[in-house]
């Protein structure tokens, strides 16, 4: 998607998207994320020189995302919540409560109403 190393959000909107998420008592996490196309296949290996490089999550669609939008001089931002987790050989299930689709809805919600009031 990329030659870079690394693909940035938009600051100004993760900026407003904190500010949106404390005015709601939210507490949001900003972390550095790994983008891999066959997710569920990585080796401990690769899952290492992730870690090493500061990720602490693994997603298929951030990195496309910051690529696309800085080809295009677009600004974006990724929210989104942890779904499932891998540690080690055990699988943490994918089961979760729909609160977390309803934060992240709120979440949302709240930065186009912070963009259109900025008139952004």
């Amino acid at each position: 998607y990329t030659d870079l190393d690394a693909v940035l959000p938009d600051a100004g909107l993760a900026r407003t998207l904190a500010a949106v998420a404390g005015s709601s008592g939210i507490a949001v996490v900003p972390a550095t994320v790994a983008t891999v196309d066959a997710l569920y296949r990585e080796t401990e290996a690769d899952v290492a020189r992730w870690r090493a490089a500061g990720a602490g999550a693994l997603t298929m669609e951030t990195a496309p995302l910051y690529a696309a939008s800085a080809a295009c001089g677009m600004r974006s931002v990724w929210l989104g919540h942890i779904s499932d987790s891998l540690a080690g050989h055990r699988w943490d299930s994918w089961v979760r409560p729909a609160a977390l689709t309803d934060v992240t809805v709120t979440l949302a919600v709240g930065l186009l109403e912070a963009i259109a009031a900025a008139g952004a």
